[in-house]
């Protein structure tokens, strides 16, 4: 949402050989997730899980954050992403978006 109060960015870094992510919120939190790792599962899907480890701007893990991504990449053009977000503790709202890759003529 480019542009709008609910514009919000995620970014993916290496941090001492770990795959990370800080998700800078509209909600003015930023949790920090890290990659949990998996067993490669076959050629055509392939999962990267993120899970909470830490956030700023939260007084406690009980502010409503983003708290869990899973990425799951379907094959070059197929991107499906599946957040969690947290309130009082607990799981409180689940968002799935489904991304293709558009090639232009």
């Amino acid at each position: 949402m480019p542009g709008t109060p609910h514009e919000m960015i995620s970014m993916y870094y290496l941090d001492n050989g770990r795959l990370k992510m800080t998700h800078y919120c509209s909600a003015g939190n930023q949790p920090t997730m890290f990659a949990q790792p998996q067993a490669a599962q076959d050629t055509i899907v392939a999962k990267v899980n993120f899970v909470f480890d830490h956030g700023t701007n939260m007084a406690d893990s009980k502010v409503a954050h983003m708290h869990a991504l899973e990425l799951e990449f379907r094959g070059n053009d197929r991107l499906v992403t599946k957040w969690a977000n947290w309130s009082d503790g607990k799981l409180g709202h689940e968002a799935t978006f489904q991304l293709e890759r558009k090639t232009w003529n």
